[in-house]
């Protein structure tokens, strides 16, 4: 028999073991599983074990965005700073990384006027 068990560690980590025992039944009384799980970890449902890996995939998602918020944040301070400088602006958008929009393509979608 053929059987897959989801768990949740103690850090809040999910994981999952398949296993396959041709002799064991998965009934009760005194059968024990062929598997042992990690210290601490406790057994969970497959939809709990998927809705804890879309819940981590997220927050990573918005880690990411947040980060790349922040990065590109920093980077148009860096250019406005380099600009009132007195920076050419091609050598202030090379040494920050920032690039300004392009007014004709706000004005196109409406937010340039």
């Amino acid at each position: 028999m053929q059987t897959t068990v989801y768990y949740r560690n103690p850090d809040g980590s999910v994981g999952q073991v398949t296993v396959e025992r041709p002799d064991w039944t998965g009934e009760p009384p005194g059968d024990e599983p062929p598997y042992q799980l990690p210290p601490g970890a406790v057994e969970i449902t497959r939809e709990e074990y998927e809705q804890t890996l879309a819940d981590i995939q997220a927050a990573i998602e918005e880690q990411r965005r947040q980060v790349a918020e922040a990065e590109a944040a920093r980077a148009k301070a860096d250019y406005e700073a380099l600009r009132a400088a007195g920076i050419p602006e091609e050598i202030a958008r090379r040494l920050s990384g920032y690039t300004p929009p392009d007014p004709e393509s706000q004005d196109a979608a409406g937010q340039g006027r």
